[in-house]
């Protein structure tokens, strides 16, 4: 029962409450039984503020091993360390843990949606980096260049993987980084290098009879016009 009643209390009112039983056992109006059951809840209580503590700690611990990652400078190779502050801070906010104040619950609940935030934007960079890669590498498979606009599956690549870019954050840019950056633009630029291949400098004259025809490469589901000087 004793126990029960310190469970509750907040740490301060605990240690008030060891204070008040180590007064208690240092007079001599106890009998051996009141003495018993007074030691066993003052190691129970010093116990619990034990463990107290000890949480305690392990929140602290949490919040400040990923203060300084923040959206504007985080690193790709922060993803695990920033998963494992994850876990830690799950454990707190379980309705089950009942180690923790509400407050103490609340703040570790917003510093996980800061940090669940982060692991997403990183594992988002991770998939258009990748993205871009395999666009480039199919890009470059094409040994000959005019065939590039009419390969559907390097164009649809490079275009996917370009629009995923254009969506990124600053940040998220910032980490694909440069040499990426001008590769996927490179890609773009091949597969809409589009030419006449057959019929290139024809002529009509008005009035005849005869009829212009050309052939240009290039997906014609991307075919928007043509224009005739």
């Amino acid at each position: 029962n004793n126990l029960l009643t310190l469970i509750y209390l907040k740490n301060d009112e605990i240690e008030e409450n060891v204070e008040a039983i180590e007064e208690l056992l240092d007079t001599d109006n106890l009998t051996d039984e009141q003495r018993e059951a007074l030691e066993d809840t003052k190691t129970e209580a010093e116990k619990l503020l034990a463990e107290i503590k000890e949480n305690s700690e392990a929140l602290d611990n949490a919040l400040k091993a990923e203060e300084d990652t923040t959206e504007d400078n985080y690193q790709l190779s922060d993803k695990e360390d920033l998963k494992e502050a994850v876990e830690t801070l799950k454990a707190v906010t379980d309705e089950s843990n009942k180690n923790y104040t509400a407050e103490e619950k609340q703040t570790a609940q917003e510093e996980l949606d800061r940090i669940e935030t982060i692991i997403a934007d990183i594992e988002e960079t991770e998939t258009v980096i990748a993205d871009i890669t395999e666009a480039v590498e199919k890009v470059a498979a094409i040994t000959d260049e005019k065939a590039i606009p009419d390969n559907e599956e390097a164009v649809d690549a490079v275009i996917v993987a370009q629009g995923d870019y254009n969506n990124l954050t600053g940040r998220q840019k910032e980490l694909v980084g440069d040499t990426l950056k001008q590769n996927i633009n490179d890609a773009l630029t091949k597969i809409t290098a589009y030419e006449i291949i057959h019929g290139a400098d024809g002529k009509w004259t008005e009035g005849s009879s005869k009829t212009l025809g050309f052939t240009a490469n290039g997906l014609f589901k991307l075919f928007e016009e043509v224009r005739v000087d």
